[in-house]
């Protein structure tokens, strides 16, 4: 009886050690992602120019690696090449980088297109977020009416040298056509003086709002 057991083991490991080797084993097939060169995504080259990314199968890096541009033609994208990578979730992983920072590209060339068509009052007064569906969290604070107070006289400044210029050309312009009126003359005396007055109580009242800023530690985006 312990020869009949005995032999039963023998043949019952004997057919799992053949049926275990005798069905080949699965190997998880290569994943080549082929994408588009997003360095390339210009807002000249977003406009007439597919850009995309997705995943293909190949057994070998050098069917994917050397035959980049037969696979990139095949899958009409422009701006191509691939990359091998081990397992569907590392190029899936890829994949899904890749379009994230495509989308983001897209909404920052359509932002810079919305400031320049609207003469770039947004971004030189109003943050970006004023433009948006959905106010984001910079939109919510209050510090967004400081900034578009700081960024108004930001731009008063840039302005106020040229302001001031055409005053005091209008000053002598006045004083020279005079032709000696003692009215003329005191009223073209009085614009020049009152355009380099000017000048100077806004560049001192500048330097004065930027040394107090420094003082107390206020934060680049508060200065003028």
């Amino acid at each position: 009886m312990t020869k009949i057991f005995t032999s039963i083991a023998v043949v019952f490991l004997a057919s799992v050690f053949f049926t275990f080797y005798s069905v080949p084993v699965a190997q998880a097939a290569n994943r080549c992602f082929c994408s588009s060169n997003l360095e390339q995504a210009t807002a000249e080259n977003l406009t007439g120019h597919r850009f995309d990314a997705t995943c293909t199968t190949n057994n070998s890096e050098d069917t994917c690696n050397g035959q980049s541009e037969a696979i990139c033609a095949r899958l009409d994208f422009d701006f191509c090449s691939c990359l091998l990578k081990n397992t569907d979730e590392s190029c899936a992983n890829n994949v899904s980088a890749w379009r994230a920072r495509y989308e983001t590209i897209q909404r920052q060339s359509a932002a810079d297109e919305s400031e320049a068509s609207s003469g770039g009052i947004v971004g030189a007064f109003l943050p970006r977020c004023a433009t948006e569906d959905n106010l984001s969290g910079e939109c919510r604070s209050v510090d967004v009416f400081i900034i578009l107070a700081i960024n108004i006289g930001r731009w008063l400044f840039s302005i106020i040298g040229a302001l001031a210029l055409g005053a005091f050309v209008f000053g002598g312009f006045t004083l020279v056509m005079s032709s000696g009126n003692p009215e003329e003359v005191k009223k073209g005396k009085n614009i020049m003086i009152a355009a380099v007055t000017g000048l100077l109580v806004a560049f001192g009242a500048y330097l004065l709002i930027n040394f107090l800023g420094d003082a107390v530690g206020v934060k680049g985006e508060f200065k003028l």
